[in-house]
């Protein structure tokens, strides 16, 4: 059975209503961060799931071009926390890599985050908490997969939208 328009389109809107929340109540929890910006805190996040990426596979998973990410990289290797060497493969190419402090910045803040979240969740038991993180863990799984569907390389030779109008563009424009 496939899902109504009508429940798509609520849907659609609790998305786009949590990820405003998200962000204002985000954008006041920084204490932990140092003063590096949530952004910069995302970047280190997604690396610190692997032990070394390139520059574009980060920008394509992040769906930002490479311009963008190649300054948010500078400041957050001024700031000790990432690394970049020549990638072996290619020398063009730099791999990134998270730094010792970088690591302890991300602990720190999800630590944070995870704390105010809990304290956010007092009205709910453990077996809400569980089947909303079963949810929106297969509801990221959807995303992700139509991410990679609606990326097509530019002639810039970055990467954007495919044509047309991807679910996560509406969703994502909030």
């Amino acid at each position: 059975m496939t899902v109504t328009e009508g429940t798509a389109a609520a849907l659609v809107e609790q998305i786009t209503r949590l990820q405003r929340t998200i962000k204002h109540v985000t954008a006041r929890q920084v204490a932990a961060a140092d003063g590096v910006g949530m952004a910069h805190v995302g970047i280190l996040y997604m690396l610190c799931a692997s032990s070394e990426r390139r520059a574009t596979e980060l920008a394509d998973e992040l769906g930002i071009g490479t311009s963008a990410l190649s300054r948010q990289i500078s400041s957050l290797e001024d700031r000790g926390l990432l690394s970049r060497r020549p990638d072996p493969d290619d020398g063009r190419a730099s791999l990134l890599s998270v730094t010792d402090a970088g690591r302890g910045l991300v602990g720190a803040v999800t630590a944070e985050r995870t704390q105010r979240l809990k304290d956010l969740l007092t009205g709910w038991d453990e077996a809400e908490a569980e089947h909303a993180t079963r949810t929106l863990g297969r509801l990221s799984e959807v995303f992700q997969a139509a991410q990679h569907e609606n990326v097509r390389p530019r002639h810039d030779g970055d990467r954007g939208e495919a044509p047309g109008s991807a679910p996560e563009a509406t969703i994502t424009s909030a």
